[in-house]
């Protein structure tokens, strides 16, 4: 099942879809599900990664829609990555790498290295393609469960949070000027 909230700031969270923040009903195990813009419409689409080699199925987010299913409207869009040797639910992560608006395909690699496919497709299309980027990370996070890539500097380029078992955050990426 899927819920979600909208952030009202100023005003209290409210419950998406019909019912209790419900917009779906979920397709596979949890571990297998990743939510990000894959056509830079601004709505986080479902994925679905296999878990043995790291191909992944797409259900485009058309949002709010009071005749489907829950209240919101997902149209499956089938396989939109065939995979890549060792890729699989741990390894894998959709981010917006170079700030396009369109979420890329990482690879985790041993020691946290990161290789790279940049998605290609058109803004708000169904068309996502993938050109080889390579390594962009040579790795400093030594488990996959511990990566973060989030956009830290907001300089819509995200970079790479290794999140130490202390607590500590270690940080690379485009812009690394120390702040506070």
């Amino acid at each position: 099942m899927i819920l979600c909230w909208l952030n009202k700031l100023p005003n209290q969270w409210t419950p998406a879809g019909s019912g209790e923040g419900r917009i779906g009903t979920g397709i596979g195990p949890a571990a297998s599900i990743q939510l990000a813009d894959m056509n830079g419409d601004g709505r986080a689409d479902y994925l679905v990664i296999d878990p043995d080699n790291g191909s992944v199925r797409v259900w485009w987010n058309y949002g709010p829609h009071a005749a489907w299913a829950d209240g919101w409207m997902w149209k499956e869009g089938g396989v939109i990555a065939t995979g890549v040797p060792h890729a699989n639910w741990k390894t894998l992560r959709f981010a917006d790498i170079n700030g396009d608006g369109r979420a890329d395909y990482v690879y985790i690699g041993a020691g946290g290295s990161l290789a790279h496919w940049l998605n290609t497709g058109t803004t708000g299309g169904e068309d996502v393609q993938w050109t080889e980027m390579g390594g962009i990370a040579s790795g400093d996070c030594p488990d996959a469960d511990h990566l973060v890539l989030a956009d830290v500097s907001v300089c819509k380029h995200w970079g790479v949070v290794c999140v130490r078992a202390c607590g500590m955050l270690t940080k690379h990426g485009p812009d690394r000027r120390r702040r506070p």
